[in-house]
């Protein structure tokens, strides 16, 4: 499978998707075309369902028609990861620092110490991976495939599950079909 020899990082910001694409070199026919979770089981999944129609959105803009017929000819099968993680030290929240002094005669003697207030948090970065495949049915040849990273920061906008799969699907599709098994950065 190409799935297997694809080249991905975590980007850096919130603002860049890492994106790779495979294709066979052929025209892609372009028309009616069915979206689903590749594990069939998470078909009726509200989750999925909202990732589906954000990547239905997407994918009119190179000239497909995302229908829930079950006789089409190619389906456009994804999946989504999900991943957080810690990024630096755990830090408290505030810092309270105290300071005292005493001098005579123009020599002095300090003392300060400082201590944290609240709970020690690590900022957390969440990892969202979008892999597509579409597929012809008659056959189960896979046409083409892409897979896009992108990483925020977990109290931004740009973590929100729905816009990053918005921006990794417009990403994806960035010069559709691309060129395939290179990795490009979309901003």
């Amino acid at each position: 499978m190409l799935a297997g020899s694809m080249v991905s990082g975590c980007a850096t910001t919130a603002t860049q998707v890492e994106v790779t694409r495979f294709h066979l070199t052929q025209p892609i026919p372009r028309g009616d075309i069915r979206i689903m979770p590749a594990d069939p089981s998470l078909n009726d999944s509200l989750e999925n369902k909202q990732y589906a129609a954000v990547i239905g959105q997407e994918i009119r803009t190179v000239g497909f028609r995302p229908t829930d017929a079950a006789n089409t000819e190619q389906l456009l099968l994804f999946s989504v990861t999900r991943h957080v993680r810690a990024a630096g030290a755990p830090r408290a929240p505030v810092t309270i620092g105290i300071g005292g002094g005493t001098g005579s005669g123009g020599f002095g003697v300090g003392v300060g110490t400082s201590f944290p207030i609240g709970t020690p948090k690590a900022r957390e970065l969440v990892t969202y991976t979008l892999n597509l495949r579409i597929r012809r049915v008659q056959d189960n040849v896979v046409l083409w495939e892409g897979r896009a990273t992108t990483e925020a920061v977990m109290t931004t906008a740009a973590a929100d599950p729905r816009t990053a799969i918005a921006r990794m699907t417009s990403a994806i599709f960035t010069d559709f079909p691309g060129e395939s098994g290179k990795m490009i950065v979309v901003k």
